[in-house]
């Protein structure tokens, strides 16, 4: 394989819109995406309909054929639901379709922006958090999920009090020694899982993109915190 394939191959890697199966990329984000359209419809029956038909056509067709060549997943997520919504509302009632668009312009902002940014934030810690459950199950003697939680629970611990409470949730004792050392390889591996998520939503990223997208979610503490690369 020449260099020239191997750059092209890095470039599909980082790049949303080449993804092989697209219903079950999306699938992971749709908890945010039933929390934005209900956000935006209010009735829940028929943003529970919208987001069926929303899956339905990305299962028989995946993602629309106009992507951009750069940016991110979540705006084009939030662009389509809000396009479903509208095409829902047309079929049924277009008087209710024009209300929803003026409002969805009003002053030219979104007023969905800040709860979409909060679901998409919370989808993707929780997806961290599986990938270093799954870690934890897959990997002998670690036990880097049960520490960290336990860590995010017990906070004001001494590393010698939460030894004790983690080896109770264990099969083997911890000493504090072994406990800081676990709990700080698992906060890395967390920080690391918590990048890896949120490079997958960017269309062929910098390092520089991800820094700025992990700040504007609220993200980045997690990296500077634990000590991570990006």
């Amino acid at each position: 394989m020449t260099e020239q394939d191997n750059l092209a191959l890095r470039e599909i890697s980082t790049r949303w819109s080449c993804v092989k199966d697209v219903n079950r990329f999306t699938l992971r984000y749709i908890s945010a995406m039933s929390r934005l359209l209900q956000f935006m419809m209010k009735e829940e029956d028929s943003s529970k309909e919208v987001l069926q038909r929303f899956l339905l056509k990305v299962v028989e067709r995946g993602f629309n054929e106009e992507l951009p060549k750069s940016g991110r997943f979540r705006d084009y997520l939030a662009r389509s639901l809000r396009n479903a919504a509208i095409d829902f509302y047309r079929e049924k009632n277009p008087a209710q379709a024009e209300d929803f668009m003026l409002v969805e312009l009003a002053d030219g902002a979104d007023p969905h922006e800040e709860m979409w940014q909060e679901s998409w934030t919370e989808c993707l810690l929780d997806r961290a958090w599986q990938k270093l459950e799954q870690h934890q199950y897959t990997t002998v003697n670690c036990y880097y999920h049960t520490i960290l939680r336990l860590a995010c629970e017990n906070g004001d611990q001494s590393s010698a009090a939460m030894a004790t409470i983690v080896s109770n949730q264990l099969p083997q004792s911890l000493s504090a020694e072994s406990y800081r050392k676990q709990l700080s390889r698992a906060r890395r591996k967390f920080a690391g899982f918590l990048a890896t998520e949120v490079r997958e939503t960017l269309e062929a990223p910098t390092d520089a993109d991800l820094a700025e997208e992990l700040a504007t979610l609220g993200l980045k503490r997690y990296l500077d915190r634990f000590d991570a690369n990006l």
